[in-house]
């Protein structure tokens, strides 16, 4: 398939311009956003908080433990084996590339992390044992592996939105090849500044060759053709390549051409799952392998294994909560203070999902009155599901239960009758899924059971329209695993802390 050339999305640049770009090049734009200072800082500081978290963990363990009533443990009596902790759980990190930020989404080093602290803190306890000969008190290893697990996950968090803040997360990285996938994945890697690539500008032969280079696409500057991005190569070391504009090369020919270290190749295959695949050598050929997990009886098993297991206890633990909140709503306003609304479950299966109530018994009304008189609140209604001032929500109450999305809670019972998941996509009704999206993406949705919380609630792009929705559930679908469950489920409890619920 052949395609136009497109005209420059801004004017091109002077030629005192393109010279000056020339000259300095990519690695100018590298220098200018961080340079090779800016990695090893980034690198630093992931290793910092990490010799810092084993620290804690192993203090805050022995400390609760004794507290607890424990006996026979110290957190002086494991000085030796909190320095060596220390120092192997960044060298476990490193040897199983968690350190490596960029090209690797952070719902990919997640497991890597909590399988890395497991196998050396099953280490550490046998070394204890063999050094010291006692055992290491249960309570005191349990509260410490949880510690183990729990504390780096919170510190890489933190330093990653620290360090994008001030613009040192990540390496930059050209793209070469700005077809219609090149223009995606320039707005992917923006978008997803957690994948740790910074595009600083891109090549490709149509732009040359026209006579249109120097042109920004995507607001990024085309530094020449493809040949051209040879030069560039000694200050970056990655390249993601994509179909060029003309598509008179395959992009593994384009590859063979290019001398960077990295090289990252994005084929056409927007429909496919992304994670979990593995590369096949088919007699030199290459093949991708991809595991359809949800197909698997064995991990429908363990997911609703899991969810009755976490959700079982959830549920004791939330029931006074529950009645604390009740007693609110009934405060405030006249009525039950549950609310029920019709969903399309799995197979389109109608289920009953139970909410606190959060809005005025009249909601439906006040909604209607409200969208007839308001022509930007009606669009907006219409693209996101949700309004910024929404007149319906109950005052006080009805805000801090949204914000906090404790107005959840209930849906725990649906949880327990396997009509709901504690992570899967967003239960919509019948007349939003039709209203919304095509009947492909319908028939993907319902394979699989809906979430208390999904990828789409907890993604920093939560408030996206259905577009964002869509996108977001069909990832989790088609590449989902245990992991990306423990994942959200994580992220959750970060957003539910943070107060970063729905509107």
């Amino acid at each position: 398939m052949a395609f136009v050339c497109e005209e420059p999305a801004v004017a091109p640049a002077t030629r005192f311009e393109l010279h000056a770009l020339h000259r300095e090049g990519a690695g100018g734009a590298v220098r200018g956003l961080s340079g090779r200072s800016a990695r090893i800082m980034m690198l630093l500081s992931l290793v910092l908080v990490d010799v810092l978290s084993a620290q804690l963990a192993f203090f805050l363990g022995s400390a609760l433990y004794s507290e607890l009533g424990g006996a026979g443990v110290t957190a002086s009596g494991f000085s030796l084996q909190l320095s060596l902790m220390a120092l192997a759980l960044p060298l476990g990190y490193v040897l199983l590339d968690v350190y490596r930020v960029h090209g690797q989404a952070p719902i990919e080093r997640f497991p890597l992390r909590i399988k890395t602290t497991c196998v050396l803190f099953a280490l550490l306890v046998a070394w204890h044992y063999a050094t010291q000969r006692i055992a290491w008190p249960a309570g005191a290893a349990a509260l410490t592996f949880i510690l183990m697990v729990v504390l780096p996950l919170i510190g890489e968090s933190c330093i990653r939105i620290i360090l994008l803040r001030w613009g040192l997360w990540g390496v930059p990285a050209v793209v070469i090849g700005v077809g219609p996938t090149g223009r995606q994945v320039i707005r992917i890697l923006r978008q997803v500044p957690e994948l740790g690539l910074r595009p600083v500008g891109v090549f490709d032969d149509c732009y040359a060759q026209g006579g249109l280079s120097p042109a920004f696409v995507e607001n990024l500057p085309v530094l020449g053709s493809i040949a051209d991005s040879v030069r560039y190569s000694r200050d970056i070391e990655t390249a993601v390549v994509t179909t060029p504009v003309k598509a008179d090369a395959t992009v593994d020919a384009v590859a063979s051409q290019l001398s960077y270290r990295n090289i990252i190749i994005v084929p056409d295959l927007r429909d496919l799952p992304t994670l979990w695949v593995r590369t096949r050598d088919l007699n030199g050929l290459i093949g991708l392998q991809m595991r359809r997990n949800l197909l698997l009886r064995r991990n429908r098993v363990l997911k609703q294994a899991i969810d009755q297991l976490v959700a079982l206890p959830l549920s004791f633990l939330s029931a006074p909560i529950i009645a604390i909140l009740c007693l609110w709503i009934m405060a405030v306003s006249k009525g039950s203070p549950f609310y029920t609304q019709l969903r399309a479950g799995k197979h389109d299966r109608q289920i009953k999902i139970w909410k606190l109530r959060t809005m005025h018994p009249d909601a439906e009304q006040q909604l209607e009155r409200y969208l007839n008189g308001n022509p930007s609140a009606r669009e907006e209604w219409e693209r996101y599901f949700k309004l910024t001032n929404d007149p319906r929500i109950l005052p006080g109450v009805g805000h801090f239960l949204r914000r906090s999305s404790l107005d959840e809670l209930p849906q725990l019972l649906n949880v327990l009758r396997g009509e709901m998941s504690l992570v899967g996509p967003r239960p919509l009704s019948k007349d939003e899924l039709d209203q919304s999206f095509d009947t492909s993406f319908q028939s993907l949705r319902s394979s699989v059971i809906p979430g208390i919380t999904g990828l789409w609630q907890v993604s920093a792009r939560s408030d996206g329209d259905q577009q964002v929705q869509q996108a977001l559930d069909t990832y989790y679908i088609r590449n989902w695993s245990i992991w990306i469950d423990f994942y959200i489920l994580f992220k959750t409890f970060g957003a539910v802390v943070a107060g970063r619920g729905a509107r």
